[in-house]
């Protein structure tokens, strides 16, 4: 089936409200739309008023439309010169190597804060002659709300690749390098996660005599950080 998406914003007055009702309800008049799933919805910004809906709470995927509604709303909102900035902060004295006191990592919603870009952090630490820090290290996410899904999102679109959670603080694009190795003392192979994190745990169910498929997962059901690799590896 194909999908339509229209989203239309206008300053209009009543007669032309009208008129643009009559002609969308005669565009999807049209032999093309009957094998299509349509959802419109025409919006006044200037009234703040809805003109026009059709099939408005219909859940579809809108794929790369939805970026040009981001990039429209970042060019409006932010400015074409805006920069994503991630701000290290600390309270307390440093003393004798020792910093007394909390170091605070302060989110600016950088989508490709890596962990090189952390190096600089930990450079500019060593800079000011800090080797230890007495109190707790803090990363603060307050720049955005922590809703991560939008209204009509289910549970099993977790999984996808393309919707991850993101906050004000990412890494790596929050993501982790599962690799995966023959080890040449067993026949259990071996896992590894890159970077190397405690953040998630790892679940070895690899074997060379399973009949199921090689794959790697995560417990989405219970919300875990558990990694599973599973299924047969390859003896080559």
């Amino acid at each position: 089936m194909i999908r339509f998406l229209l989203l239309l914003f206008f300053s209009v007055n009543f007669t032309f409200a009208q008129s643009l009702q009559t002609k969308i309800d005669k565009l999807f008049e049209d032999e093309f739309f009957q094998k299509c799933g349509v959802s419109v919805q025409v919006e006044d910004l200037t009234a703040n008023e809805t003109i026009f809906q059709k099939n408005a709470k219909m859940l579809l995927k809108p794929a790369s439309n939805m970026k040009v509604l981001t990039t429209i709303t970042g060019l409006i909102y932010l400015g074409p010169d805006y920069k994503f900035e991630t701000y290290l902060y600390h309270d307390g004295i440093i003393k004798d190597s020792t910093l007394y006191g909390n170091l605070y990592f302060i989110g600016g919603c950088d989508p490709d804060f890596t962990t090189k870009d952390f190096y600089y952090f930990v450079d500019t630490l060593k800079a000011l002659g800090v080797a230890k820090i007495s109190g707790n290290i803090y990363g603060d996410v307050t720049f955005i709300d922590s809703l991560f899904w939008g209204k009509g999102w289910m549970w099993d679109d977790d999984p996808s690749s393309d919707a991850p959670y993101l906050s004000a603080l990412n890494l790596n694009d929050n993501c982790v390098d599962v690799i995966v190795t023959k080890n040449k003392n067993s026949e259990q192979p071996e896992i590894k996660v890159v970077p190397n994190t405690k953040y998630v745990s790892l679940k070895n169910e690899l074997s060379l005599q399973s009949e199921k498929k090689f794959q790697i997962t995560r417990d989405w059901i219970d919300r875990k950080n558990e990694i599973i690799v599973e299924g047969q590896f390859p003896d080559h």
